[in-house]
């Protein structure tokens, strides 16, 4: 089963912010690639990932779904 993610969240969060994706990326403590993932709405990042970004930006993990 794929899992869309709700990547406005993190585009508004990075310009909000003025962040650059690897910025972002190395805030959260991702890897590009996982973000790349993310941005494109791949719903196949571990949830491991999910709950960094979420941690990182604020928010409830389920905001991004």
């Amino acid at each position: 089963m794929k899992i869309t993610i709700k990547s406005e969240k993190l585009y508004h969060y990075m310009i909000a912010n003025n962040l650059t994706k690897q910025q972002f990326a190395d805030f959260c403590n991702i890897s590009m690639y996982s973000l790349n993932k993310m941005l494109k709405g791949d719903g196949s990042v571990r949830l491991l990932t999910l709950f960094r970004v979420a941690k990182s930006i604020g928010i409830p993990i389920k905001e991004l779904f």
